[in-house]
């Protein structure tokens, strides 16, 4: 009662956030070292580039903008997008970056890169409270119409997806990807993300008024509040360009939007591009780059991963792989290869299922309906770090869901994260895999297994995998599993065309301007688990970069919707 007491007089004073940092660091070690090493990082940037970098600002038009919507407060983030401003300065553009006042680092970076022109957008929130009955209105005429999640997926405002955005938010902040609104904590915190989304773009409205921009830069272009604004973006004609960290270490993706091509995924090569790359047979150069990939990729002890997803796994005999999972060696296999249930959950495409944990239970539940084949449920590596990173838990989430069907048969074995069984270890077992739109579904059809994909955006259609168009379908073709035949000769050189355009041409790497480096798991909360260090040192040197042209010719000049270098 006391602490209440306490905690709401130092918010009416404006303070309660600098007191409870301050408590944070006096009483949390770990969290004191962390900001330290950034004070350490901003100081090591401000040497490296404070001579020249501010420079060049002279050459931007300021009746010619671009918005780069930056809300993260991670050091690699802000640093890729001030070195992406900076490109654009150079090229006649302002850079306006948008982010949010209590982050912080923003105001630290940015002005290191030349880049002044910062807005709040919880300032801007703010400004905006004359629609706030609006907002409430719309929300809960639409939330008293008890929605499906299906009903949510669909929802628009204003043309904007504000209910996926809502939904990718909610599941992010649960750690969860299926939603029961009868519970009423879900309920509040999914209402509150949907006033967020649709005040977003009430905002982002009026925003886009007030300032001539003519380009947009976004990532989590899925959750709130950047969806919102990217899309309304979208709706105005702005040239929007989405751009993620890529697999490779030190490369990054980017895609050019439009109004309708908003559901296309941003890792993946546009039906345009695709359409001109498939008719052209690998080169033995090629060929070679792409075996390369799937090398370096598995590799535990390759530094080309991101995020070292198989760091500390063991590459294992085939017959030692099947007899620690208790395989039938007289079956075949198939694998449903989970995806992170709450992890950009919504963004692009659409699922047969309400989302990737339902899908996950209903494909379980059809493996352990067909004995014909041994099943392994492989959870996504990625819940090692990414769990770790939000609040240290270790098992997957996706456990949760699988537990529902109480104990699983002996076909069906699930594989952790943190097996030490390589990836690549378990592909002479496999001879079916099941994903929504994974990865994985582009490179196992390069070894003639069939992939049956339960969600479209990303590579259905292209001619080397079996795309469902119902649960129906889906469900049917799953019991049916093991009497599909291995992939032609045809498909798996369109899978092997796809996977070197999409996995090696389609990662941008950045490293002759900066160099990227990844602490190991067990640090994924630190600030600094992964960090961008400028290696440029001259103005010149840095403009006449190889990945810094590319980039700029494609962002200013181009057209295409794929950055291929």
């Amino acid at each position: 009662m006391i602490r209440s007491i306490i905690g709401q007089g130092l918010r009416q004073a404006g303070i309660y956030s600098k007191v409870t940092r301050a408590r944070r660091f006096l009483a949390d070690s770990e969290y004191r070292q962390g900001l330290l090493d950034i004070e350490k990082d901003v100081i090591a940037t401000r040497r490296a580039i404070g001579r020249f970098m501010s420079r060049g600002a002279e050459r931007a038009d300021p009746g010619k903008q671009v918005l780069i919507i930056s809300m993260s407060n991670l050091p690699v983030l802000l640093k890729f997008h001030a070195l992406l401003a900076k490109a654009l300065q150079l090229r006649g553009y302002t850079p306006v970056i948008l982010t949010k006042s209590q982050g912080k680092l923003a105001r630290r970076y940015f002005p290191l890169f030349g880049i002044n022109d910062v807005v709040f957008w919880d300032e801007c929130v703010r400004d905006n409270s004359g629609c706030d009955r609006i907002v409430d209105g719309v929300v809960k005429t639409f939330l008293n119409d008890k929605p499906t999640i299906q009903d949510i997926k669909r929802w628009r405002f204003r043309g904007v997806s504000v209910g996926k955005h809502a939904l990718s938010s909610a599941t992010r902040a649960r750690l969860r990807g299926q939603f029961d609104l009868r519970d009423p904590e879900t309920f509040e915190l999914f209402s509150r993300y949907l006033r967020e989304a649709v005040k977003s773009v009430l905002t982002a409205e009026k925003l886009l008024a007030q300032r001539p921009i003519s380009k947009m830069i976004v990532r989590d272009a899925g959750y709130v509040p950047n969806g919102g604004i990217y899309e309304v973006g979208l709706a105005k004609g702005i040239d929007a360009l989405r751009v993620e960290m890529g697999q490779r270490k030190g490369s990054w993706l980017f895609k050019r939007y439009t109004a309708d091509t908003a559901g296309q995924a941003l890792f993946s090569i546009s039906p345009s591009t695709w359409d001109r790359l498939k008719k052209s047979p690998l080169t033995a150069e090629q060929a070679a780059e792409l075996e390369a990939n799937f090398t370096d990729r598995y590799d535990p002890t390759s530094q080309m991963d991101v995020n070292l997803y198989q760091s500390g796994k063991n590459f294992i005999p085939t017959d030692d792989v099947r007899a620690r999972l208790a395989l039938d060696p007289a079956k075949q296999t198939g694998v449903i290869f989970a995806h992170i249930s709450w992890d950009a959950s919504f963004f692009d495409g659409e699922d047969l299922y309400d989302d990737y944990e339902q899908w996950l239970v209903e494909s379980t539940r059809l493996a352990c309906a067909n004995p014909q084949l041994n099943w392994i449920i492989k959870l996504h590596p990625a819940n090692l770090f990414k769990l770790q990173r939000e609040n240290g838990v270790t098992e997957e989430t996706e456990m949760l869901a699988l537990r529902r069907l109480g104990d699983l048969p002996p076909h069906v074995r699930v594989v952790h994260a943190n097996t030490e069984i390589n990836t690549r270890s378990l592909f002479p077992l496999i001879d079916y895999c099941l994903t929504v739109r994974g990865t994985i579904g582009m490179e196992l059809p390069c070894f003639g297994i069939p992939t049956l994909t339960a969600g479209t955006g990303r590579y259905d259609g292209y001619g080397f995998t079996t795309d469902c168009q119902s649960r129906r379908e889906y469900e049917e073709r799953v019991r049916d599993l093991h009497r599909t035949p291995r992939l032609q000769p045809e498909q798996i050189e369109m899978a092997r065309r796809h996977a070197y355009w999409t996995l090696v041409r389609r990662q941008t790497s950045f490293d002759d301007v900066g160099h990227i480096t990844t602490r190991p798991v067990g640090e994924a909360r630190h600030n600094l688990h992964q960090n961008l260090s400028i290696t440029s040192r001259s103005l010149s040197e840095f403009e006449s970069a190889m990945s810094v042209k590319a980039f700029s010719d494609w962002a200013v000049e181009g057209e295409s919707p794929d950055l291929i270098v």
